[in-house]
């Protein structure tokens, strides 16, 4: 199933390039991701994960000052925690780092307006499609249970609800794949919905930002009946149009 979506994105975004009048905007910028879980009547927003994205995208004229614009881009995000695990007889700090991978294919109108020749506003908007690659959070623990020290980690991938340990009592790791990261599954593909704005300036070099809000249940755990999780997305941008 990832495979064929995965496919399809790259052969949409090939067939863009069969536009003679078409061009190419090559940009990159910072990526900052929330996720929002609403369980029963209450609701969670996640610390934010902070990384980079960079894409190549095509834009075709339509009319005078409107263009529709795709592409392929690739987004990485991640954040990092450190806590005491309250388990009785048991004294551990963990340090996490939350790793995420994605490739997405936007699919937006965009309507420009010209000041001059050397510069221009526009406002852009339309779904994209993403596929996650990859959603893993490293845990380092050092420890001491019943008076015996150890130091190791686990790996906790969230597409494939594994966890995996090196260096951890086995009675450990179940106790904190239990209380703090089991039955956490997501999907891999969703849908997200974006607006944003910009300037171009000498017809060459674009700044725009743009936030995208996740319309699909990400999650596909435990609980999925009362459990939805969206995952939303700020960035900013600068490009170059060749």
């Amino acid at each position: 199933m990832k495979k064929n979506v995965l496919i399809r994105i790259i052969a949409l975004f090939a067939l863009s390039t069969l536009n003679a009048n078409a061009q190419y905007i090559l940009e990159a910028g910072y990526t900052s991701s929330r996720y929002v879980a609403k369980s029963g009547n209450e609701t969670i927003k996640s610390d934010p994960l902070s990384g980079f994205n960079i894409g190549l995208n095509r834009e075709f004229p339509l009319i005078k000052g409107i263009y529709f614009e795709t592409g392929l881009g690739y987004t990485y995000v991640t954040n990092k925690d450190e806590y005491i695990l309250d388990i009785p007889l048991v004294d551990i700090a963990i340090k996490s780092k939350l790793n995420e991978h994605y490739i997405h294919l936007p699919v937006h109108l965009k309507y420009l307006y010209s000041f001059s020749e050397n510069f221009s506003i526009f406002a852009f908007g339309g779904p994209k499609f993403v596929v996650g690659l990859s959603s893993t959070n490293k845990i380092d623990i050092k420890g001491r249970v019943v008076g015996v020290d150890f130091k190791g980690d686990l790996k906790y991938d969230f597409y494939k609800d594994e966890i995996t340990s090196s260096n951890i009592p086995s009675q450990i790791a179940d106790e904190i794949n239990d209380y703090s990261i089991g039955g956490q599954k997501y999907r891999r593909f969703d849908i997200q919905m974006g607006l944003g704005a910009g300037v171009e300036i000498a017809e060459f070099y674009v700044v725009k930002v743009g936030y995208d809000w996740g319309l699909l249940n990400r999650y596909s755990g435990d609980f999925l009946d009362n459990t939805t999780l969206k995952r939303n997305q700020f960035y900013v941008n600068i490009g170059y149009r060749f």
